[in-house]
């Protein structure tokens, strides 16, 4: 009868019943440790079609006894419920993946006695049963473990004690440990059933266990022994022998190539229904599976482990058990500035402060992550953690950041060119002197806080600026621009290199000649030794005498309120105004009348 048939017939099956032959060959492989009704924890051969028809013959399967006082000793009369049961088993079973298969198993009754009659040839139920593996025992053994659900389909006649009459199912728990001769077995399972009460045998759900071993005598040839029990759940209430359903099974069986065979016989240890008086079993088998040793694309890993069977294995290292390319990982971290430049001579480390030549690491295991730190004079170290490393190349961007205190200072001339300037530092605590270099630039770490810095150079005025520099990480820029000096200090007077402008037959000092001006303050500012300067005006000759002298008074008062504003003590400064008396060039050309139009400091006292 096909599958389809068999699930037809379940729909036309009886009201509940009990199957009282108790006994299914365990559809596995065709190793010859293998049970013959246990389940065995094991690796499946992969994408494996098995097949098994097995007989067995079974003798009081299912018998009563009855305990009754005719008279003052008692009397004990059995009832054979279910006897001479001879039966074929057919059984196939798919691996789609080591961990997994899936058996089929349906018993066929040829023929069975006992006082519920003699019946024609009949079903027993249809049971489903798909194992998992969830610890998968190594090559040469050890301990594996498995789950095996299990479903019943009610194909089998329930009036005669061969079937449950109702959909039933339930799971094993497989557990062994062997080696390559040998093996342990044992399982502990639920079968759940219809409650039932035939013959005063109350019947339902059953808790089974059981244990076994084998032993390779010859490699195609092995000894088995295995002892199975079931105990009835619930509430019911059984005649004396009837709750326990034990049996012990012995059994040999041979391997050749695809085909297995075994032979054997047993016999109920209880009297419980389901524990024959004894039980006689052969059965025949095939597996057929890729055949183990093909290697398809040639790298040396079989087939039937192989997961990518015609793509070579990438040997380096790294999952080189699973059959298909792949690339190791490889990271390289970049060190740039905080504005994003490159640091060349940064270093990278891991946590345990291992260093990371040329900030690249080889060999790395994809899906790791790497931890570390990059460092560089001159910056705060930075921690990094990489992503998880892909196949191939990674990379990986460290931003430093600056250190505390950092300052860089920019010199440069009116024209925009560097100057090789050396730098005094006034601040929180004494730092040396800096000399920038032919680029005019150079960045330091000083301690925070407010400095003042001062830039000198051959040929140019001193310049000057203020920086506060903040506690916490920052970098803050320095430009400093060196002019030409517009004075000169000599021994006599405070020459000035540009002329002090007025607004024409006025006194009033044009804004071009500030800067002078201030040159002028900053000299007697810083030379306090210079007690008295002669601030002296002078004019060409155009006008006449008296009011050149006037107006020359009026421009070097003015002359004086400017430095008076600018921190200068009065007292220090003597404004005379000498119109056009003092000449220093003839007054007959238009330029020999602008050299006599000037402003002069002289200095009179000094301590």
């Amino acid at each position: 009868m096909s599958l389809g048939l068999l699930f037809v017939a379940a729909a036309a099956a009886q009201s509940a019943g009990l199957d009282a032959y108790n006994f299914r060959f365990a559809q596995q492989g065709n190793g010859v440790l293998d049970p013959v009704a246990l389940w065995r924890a094991q690796r499946q051969v992969g994408f494996a079609t098995s097949g098994q028809l097995g007989y067995t013959y079974t003798a009081e399967s299912a018998v009563t006894v009855t305990q009754y006082w005719p008279g003052r000793t008692p009397e004990v009369e059995e009832n054979v419920l279910l006897d001479k049961v001879s039966a074929m088993h057919l059984g196939v079973a798919f691996s789609p993946h080591e961990r997994v298969q899936v058996a089929l198993q349906a018993p066929l009754f040829m023929s069975a006695a006992g006082s519920l009659g003699v019946g024609p040839v009949a079903y027993g139920d249809l049971r489903l049963s798909v194992p998992v593996g969830l610890v998968l025992p190594g090559d040469a053994g050890g301990f594996a473990l498995s789950a095996i659900p299990h479903l019943d389909v009610p194909i089998g006649s329930a009036t005669r004690l061969l079937g449950n009459g109702t959909v039933a199912g339930g799971g094993t728990v497989a557990a062994g440990y062997g080696g390559e001769k040998w093996t342990t077995d044992a399982n502990l399972g639920f079968n759940s059933g219809p409650k039932v009460l035939i013959d005063q045998i109350a019947d339902g759900s059953r808790l089974t266990w059981g244990a076994g071993g084998g032993y390779a005598v010859l490699p195609w040839l092995g000894v088995r022994a295995e002892a199975l029990f079931a105990a009835a759940l619930g509430d019911g209430e059984w005649e004396p022998g009837t709750g326990i359903t034990s049996e012990a099974l012995g059994s040999v069986r041979g391997n050749h190539g695809p085909v297995q065979w075994t032979v054997g016989g047993g016999g109920g240890l209880t009297g419980g229904i389901g524990s024959p008086a004894y039980r006689l079993f052969a059965s025949v088998g095939f597996m057929t599976a890729p055949n183990p040793t093909k290697d398809t694309d040639g790298d040396g890993i079989y087939d039937r482990v192989d997961v990518c069977v015609r793509d070579p294995e990438t040997p380096n290292n790294y999952q080189d058990d699973d059959g298909c390319p792949d690339a190791i990982a490889a990271l390289t971290v970049r060190v740039l500035s905080p504005e994003g430049r490159p640091l060349p001579g940064a270093a990278v480390y891991r946590t345990d402060d291992s260093a990371i030549p040329g900030g690249r690491l080889t060999e790395q295991a994809p899906g790791s992550q790497i931890t570390g730190r990059a460092a560089a004079d001159g910056f705060a170290a930075v921690s990094f953690t990489s992503p998880a490393l892909a196949e191939g190349d990674n990379e990986l961007t460290v931003t430093l950041d600056w250190l505390p205190g950092t300052v860089e200072v920019l010199a440069s001339d009116e024209a925009g060119n560097p100057v090789d300037a050396k730098i005094s530092w006034t601040g929180p605590v004494p730092h040396d002197p800096t000399q920038l270099g032919a680029d005019g630039e150079e960045r330091l770490v000083l301690h925070p806080g407010a400095w003042q810095l001062a830039a000198e150079a051959p040929g140019l005025s001193v310049g000057r600026a203020e920086v506060h520099l903040p506690e916490g990480p920052g970098r803050t820029i320095v430009d400093v621009v060196l002019r030409k000096p517009k004075v000169e200090l000599r021994k006599d007077r405070i020459a000035i290199l540009e002329p002090v402008h007025f607004a024409y037959d006025k006194a009033d000092i044009l804004p071009d000649s500030y800067a002078v001006l201030d040159a002028v303050a900053q000299v007697l500012l810083e030379n306090p030794q210079i007690l008295a300067v002669e601030v002296q005006g002078h004019t060409d000759s155009d006008g006449n005498d008296r009011y050149n002298r006037d107006l020359s008074q009026r421009r070097v008062n003015a002359v004086e309120v400017y430095l008076i504003a600018k921190g200068i003590d009065t007292s220090r400064l003597v404004p005379k105004g000498y119109g056009e008396s003092k000449p220093i060039a003839p007054n007959d050309t238009d330029e020999g009348r602008a050299q006599n139009r000037r402003v002069e400091f002289m200095i009179t006292r000094t301590r």
